[in-house]
């Protein structure tokens, strides 16, 4: 199997089987064996692409341009383990749901999509295809797969039908001695382990595992564990919000009725955010907060109707991102929303009971999107509310194609207070 991959990433490089840069690939890859895969590590598929490719269904083309969002492509783990590393959770050899496959089959995924899968050509007729895929699996048809690549979920999601395990390789010591010696743990390892750690009873995986997609013949391997990258502070955001709130020297009076509308709704709700906080590590103020922001009149209201993830109503797909997700219940969605944020509540060391102001503000730049700060400009997420705020915001309008674009108007005002303001209000109390 170690040939195999070797053969794949020499492929993938362009490089020969005997060269000095794929040796050193290989070395690295060796080096890093003792990494085990933890959520939110990033990982590859071999016949994954970001490529907007042309499928004809139906007669008619159209273009199948996957979203460029890595949270598609970082595994998922969908249920608690009380087992960590580094404070992480971590994955084993049975997270591997992934697509629509799965998602059909009310199984929660794992791997959501890596794009396009390259074994689909250019210009292929999808309708044949799906025929063939059906009479093995029987699970959907034409219009759902259309409906998906519209959503940008690229053909991956639509076919990926993934082994029922990862596959871990066992080290040169295991063929040499004949006794299993195999990866430990990753920074906080015990060095001294003998065998693949075991979470939720089954066996880890490291950076070498790999797994293999039946349908495109890909194999997925990961990137980066997600151990070092999250334990990694975004420290030039965190300066940045830090050295902004000593210039707040005035919160605007206009919105006075709104943060006590805030501050009534919150503690109304105060034991669900704080249950919500407790399964998520998201601090309830915070939680709050996003939930003001993304639909301000179900917060006020307390319906708890909406996707946390964009405010979008619950029991319908969603049509901005994150495209295509579709929950029934508020705290499902919410905590599912938190997941795709775990390397940020790592990065910002968050806690259901963290009570660091700038940390919080940091997640919330974070999930509204970096595009602000990216350009040097204050958002109205953070500040609105306080005179380091007084006009432009990003709104989403469709081009003549029909897509979906953040653009950016100087002019327009937002209506909503911002997380300092509604934050401070809360931790006052």
């Amino acid at each position: 199997m170690f040939e195999e991959q070797k053969n794949t990433i020499a492929n993938q490089h362009g490089l020969e089987g005997d060269s000095p840069e794929l040796h050193q690939i290989l070395t690295d890859m060796e080096n890093r064996i003792n990494e085990y895969i933890v959520h939110g590590a990033l990982l590859k598929c071999t016949k994954g692409t970001h490529e907007n490719r042309g499928i004809l269904i139906n007669g008619k083309e159209i273009q199948s341009d996957p979203i460029r969002v890595e949270e598609n492509s970082r595994i998922r783990i969908v249920e608690n383990r009380k087992a960590t590393i580094n404070g992480l959770t971590p994955a084993s050899i049975e997270d591997c749901k992934g697509g629509m496959r799965d998602a059909k089959n009310n199984l929660e995924l794992n791997i959501v999509s890596f794009g396009n899968c390259t074994d689909i050509d250019i210009g292929e007729n999808l309708n044949t295809l799906i025929t063939e895929y059906q009479n093995n699996h029987q699970i959907y048809g034409a219009k759902e797969i259309e409906d998906a690549i519209v959503a940008r979920k690229g053909t991956c999601y639509c076919f990926m039908n993934l082994e029922s395990e990862w596959e871990n390789l066992a080290t040169l010591g295991e063929y040499i001695t004949g006794e299993t010696i195999l990866p430990t743990a990753g920074i906080e390892s015990i060095f001294s382990d003998q065998f693949y750690l075991k979470f939720n009873d089954k066996e880890g995986i490291n950076m070498l595992s790999s797994l293999y997609c039946k349908f495109g013949k890909g194999i997925i391997t990961a990137q980066e564990s997600g151990q070092v990258e999250s334990m990694a502070p975004d420290e030039d955001l965190y300066r940045f919000i830090e050295n902004n709130l000593i210039d707040i020297v005035k919160i605007t009076d206009a919105f006075d009725e709104q943060i006590e509308q805030f501050k009534a709704a919150y503690l109304n709700n105060q034991e669900r955010y704080k249950s919500l906080a407790e399964k998520t590590g998201v601090p309830p103020e915070l939680l709050a907060l996003i939930h003001y922001r993304e639909n301000t009149n179900d917060y006020f209201s307390g319906t708890f109707g909406v996707h946390l993830h964009n405010g979008q109503e619950l029991g319908k797909t969603t049509t901005v991102y994150p495209v295509g997700i579709c929950f029934y219940d508020f705290d499902t969605a919410a905590v599912d929303a938190m997941k795709g944020q775990q390397s940020n509540i790592n990065q910002f060391n968050l806690t259901a009971d963290s009570q660091d102001l700038v940390a919080m503000l940091c997640f919330a730049e974070c999930y509204n999107g970096k595009g602000y700060y990216n350009k040097g400009r204050n958002s109205p997420y953070i500040y609105s509310g306080t005179n380091l705020y007084t006009k432009g915001k990003y709104v989403e309008k469709k081009d003549e194609n029909g897509k979906t674009h953040s653009v950016y108007e100087p002019e327009l005002v937002d209506q909503q207070v911002g997380a300092y303001v509604l934050l401070s209000s809360l931790m006052e109390e």
